[in-house]
């Protein structure tokens, strides 16, 4: 799979729920330990499915996330290379891997100027957001706006990712 033409504003979701099937004794057992979102207890021979939030880290750049590799012109040239190496039996791999892409160009280039925050569980919780206005953070969370580091920003287990073009900023 591969993007054709990239957006100027480039929206990311991370996946933060994971299902599965259960019987239906074993998920009401779930429910109950673990505090996670299941459809109404049933018979043992029932499967229901058991939802759970996943609050593990992701790494993600503040700047210049390149999204070249994902292009459907990067995909196909990156084919035709490969391709016509295998076609030059007397090179040598170093020689077939020379004409590796170019350095992408702004166009492919994003910068993060948004992340939204989920805090709580599957069955309640609450949004905050850290917004970028210029080269400075802002923690925004109902009325409240504060100044953040981009190192807070960094360590935050995001749910959203807001990016921008480069070629646009």
């Amino acid at each position: 799979m591969s993007i054709e033409r990239l957006p100027n504003v480039l929206c990311l979701q991370l996946k933060r729920f994971r299902q599965r099937m259960e019987r239906g004794n074993q998920a009401s057992k779930v429910c109950a330990v673990a505090g996670i979102c299941c459809l109404p207890h049933s018979s043992d021979k029932e499967r229901l499915p058991v939802r759970t939030w996943v609050d593990s880290f992701v790494e993600f750049p503040l700047h210049s996330l390149n999204m070249y590799k994902y292009t459907s012109a990067y995909i196909s040239s990156h084919k035709r290379r490969k391709d016509s190496a295998g076609a030059t039996n007397g090179a040598s791999a170093s020689e077939r891997t020379s004409s590796e892409p170019c350095p992408a160009a702004a166009e492919h280039l994003y910068d993060l100027f948004g992340i939204a925050l989920h805090h709580g569980t599957m069955q309640n919780g609450h949004y905050t957001a850290y917004v970028r206005r210029y080269a400075s953070w802002f923690h925004c969370d109902d009325a409240s706006i504060t100044p953040a580091t981009p190192t807070a920003v960094r360590s935050c287990k995001a749910y959203l990712l807001f990016y921008i073009r480069k070629a646009i900023c």
